[in-house]
């Protein structure tokens, strides 16, 4: 909790915030996730399907998919709280596994902040093949946002 409330606090936007994430921990394994738009609660990426990305079967993995949609959607969320980001935790997430996507393929994340309440919001994403558009996975999203500290003294 002490580092991540540390990277929070040197966010000066959602680019920052981005890089962060993907310098920290499991943002590491996506590698070239590159973020084409975030605001108003909607955030879009991008990735090419790599060999450390791809399961057995030279497919997307399931767990990276599950991955992807926790980032995306909590940056769809960032942007809604944005300029004062605060951090937030998953309390359910429920995946749809639709089709697959193999190595080489680039494929288009999006997440969409369907409800944003004063601790509790709620959102969506869907994964699909840039080329094809054939849906890969789509994802329901709910994350708690504790109340901080700066809000909570007076």
């Amino acid at each position: 909790m002490k580092i991540f409330s540390r990277n929070f606090a040197k966010m000066k936007n959602i680019q920052n915030a981005w890089e962060i994430m993907l310098k920290h921990g499991y943002g590491q394994t996506f590698g070239e996730l590159q973020l084409v738009s975030c605001a108003d609660g909607k955030c879009i990426a991008e990735m090419d399907i790599k060999k450390e990305h791809a399961n057995i079967a030279n497919t997307l993995h399931g767990g990276l998919i599950a991955t992807l949609i926790d980032h995306v959607t909590s940056f769809a969320i960032v942007s809604l709280q944005y300029p004062h980001l605060e951090p937030s935790f998953s309390i359910n997430m429920n995946i749809s596994y639709l089709n697959k996507s193999k190595v080489g393929d680039r494929i288009v994340i999006e997440g969409d902040c369907e409800k944003h309440g004063v601790n509790i919001s709620f959102a969506r994403a869907k994964i699909y093949d840039k080329i094809s558009k054939n849906i890969i996975a789509t994802g329901d999203h709910v994350k708690f946002i504790p109340k901080s500290s700066a809000s909570n003294s007076k």
